[in-house]
């Protein structure tokens, strides 16, 4: 947007360190969302959950997993 980063994420198909036994259902990994300070405010997540939903749909997977952490300032 502008020219500028707004926001990053990573999308796997396995993360068994986080999800153990459940990691071998049909799913997609959403992890690390980082939005740029300037852009905070524009529900940037609510476009990338839309594109993910999509996304699982078209690969005939069945669950969308996240992780989260929140309240991080860098």
């Amino acid at each position: 947007m502008d020219n500028k980063i707004t926001c990053i994420w990573a999308i796997t198909e396995s993360d068994p360190q986080i999800w153990g036994e459940k990691n071998t259902s049909p799913a997609l990994y959403l992890r690390h969302i980082a939005t740029n300070l300037f852009f905070r405010g524009r529900n940037l997540v609510f476009y990338i959950v839309a594109w993910i939903k999509i996304f699982v749909k078209e690969r005939n997977l069945e669950y969308i997993r996240m992780k989260t952490v929140g309240g991080i300032k860098v």
